[in-house]
């Protein structure tokens, strides 16, 4: 077990916000890239459902390929799942009414959308939505719920093209919200160059959106361009013209925070009102402000991660899962499940 230090110029303030923090390492895979994504905490079971990133055994004859896992907080094992029908390409996700809801690059055939997966055996999928308008999503990326009305939002960006999945996009790169009670969906926000990672503040007032423009891709070469985007936008969470029963909606965009380093991905709230989002350094933090607090800082980065029981999250590290204790905060979990 390691406790590494924080790197920042107020360390010692950030670490009495955040605590005394350790770093463990519950499961390691040097050659898979097995932990990436997703991060759905199930309370229920005291599960964390979470994806690999996309690699390419030879016997795939090189198409992607992408598993979902399960870890037990009860006794740190790990499973390796078979969805039913497959979930292609599977990327962020969240609980919704003690399931896994994930969200589905896609890949050839197999459109993008939204898939419900029960996590006991046989682990059945239902797909919830797989277009917009007639036309299929680009790659969705992460979800999250709405506790106000359980709608459901997520991010689109472009990446299942870059990467490959894809022969090409016909949506903007944008995100939406959807009403499985209405079964509607609507753009809730555009102008971004990658929208990457969404969360809701703890009262719902306001989201927060990750732009990951800075990392782009040629085929299966990440690239880092400087000048793209690495930041948070906030927004106004405020009814719909009609009224609460019709839904919400986003206004008054702004910018909350610039990473220093590339490039905000997935992103949580703690009890204290903080803003989490993971970097290619690590785990950085900002107060509601948008005010740079410190860093957990881990070597490779962290795509996403996810906050379990009292003081602990868990982080993808792609070849590495890894437990952070000792927390003096507990993250925002979704009222409404």
């Amino acid at each position: 077990m390691t406790r590494p230090q924080c790197e920042s110029s107020t360390a010692a303030a950030f670490v009495n916000e955040v605590g005394e923090f350790e770093v463990s390492v519950v499961a390691s895979i040097p050659e898979i890239p097995f932990a990436h994504e997703a991060g759905i905490w199930l309370p229920a079971t005291r599960e964390v459902v979470f994806t690999s990133n996309q690699f390419f055994p030879a016997c795939m004859r090189g198409k992607t390929k992408v598993t979902v896992s399960i870890l037990s907080l009860d006794d740190n094992t790990l499973r390796t799942i078979l969805p039913s029908p497959p979930i292609e390409a599977a990327n962020g996700g969240t609980n919704y009414k003690g399931k896994a809801l994930i969200c589905q690059q896609g890949q050839g055939e197999i459109a993008s959308g939204l898939v419900l997966l029960d996590t006991s055996e046989p682990y059945k999928t239902q797909v919830l939505l797989d277009s917009f308008h007639g036309r299929p999503f680009n790659s969705p990326n992460d979800v999250v719920i709405l506790g106000l009305d359980d709608s459901i939002w997520f991010t689109d960006p472009n990446y299942g093209k870059e990467q490959c999945l894809k022969s090409e996009c016909l949506l903007p790169n944008q995100v939406y919200c959807y009403d499985p009670k209405k079964q509607t969906v609507r753009v809730v926000a555009d102008g971004f160059e990658k929208p990457n990672g969404i969360a809701f503040s703890n009262d719902y007032k306001v989201c927060y959106i990750t732009d990951t423009g800075a990392f782009r891709f040629d085929g299966k070469t990440l690239k880092v361009d400087s000048t793209g985007a690495s930041t948070i936008y906030s927004y106004d969470v405020i009814p719909l013209p009609s009224g609460k029963q019709a839904g919400y909606t986003l206004v008054n965009r702004r910018v909350f925070a610039y990473s220093a380093t590339p490039a905000p991905d997935g992103i949580k709230i703690d009890s204290n009102g903080n803003v989490w989002s993971g970097c290619s350094d690590g785990i950085h933090v900002w107060n509601r402000d948008g005010v740079f607090l410190g860093k957990i800082p881990i070597e490779g980065g962290v795509a996403n991660f996810v906050f379990t029981d009292p003081g602990t999250l868990i982080a993808f590290n792609e070849t590495r899962l890894l437990k952070i204790t000792n927390l003096k905060v507990r993250g925002v979990l979704d009222t409404s499940l």
